[in-house]
């Protein structure tokens, strides 16, 4: 299987991922959660849980712009949709500090990726 840094030869400085409070409180998650496809508080406070035991999960690459794109089953037994988080790996901070970020998250169905010629599975 092909890994992110043969794909892009990009190697990534770290393996944290910096999430902004504007992805939880501002417009854009305001909008997520209008249309009913936001993150609920718990699979909020769950995220890092859901990285530590991603075996059998997917993780693709976004040829476009070489983000990661990771999806993850809901916390809520109920929910059919998958969570779908997309990491740009390595952004700069400013001119010296880069960082993985993660950049939207949001509920979509499973099948979505799997048709697209943008994406490659990791």
């Amino acid at each position: 299987m092909e890994n992110y840094q043969s794909l892009t030869g990009i190697t990534p400085t770290s393996s944290e991922i910096m999430v902004k409070d504007k992805l939880l409180v501002g417009p854009k998650a305001s909008r997520h959660l209008n249309k009913g496809d936001g993150l609920s508080d718990e699979e909020w406070r769950l995220l890092p849980t859901l990285f530590i035991t991603f075996k059998n999960n997917r993780a693709y690459l976004d040829r476009t712009d070489n983000n990661l794109i990771y999806l993850f089953p809901s916390v809520s037994p109920t929910e059919k949709r998958v969570i779908r988080l997309v990491i740009n790996v390595n952004f700069k901070i400013d001119q010296k500090k880069q960082i993985n970020s993660l950049r939207s998250a949001f509920k979509i169905n499973s099948a979505t990726l799997d048709t697209k010629n943008r994406y490659h599975l990791l």
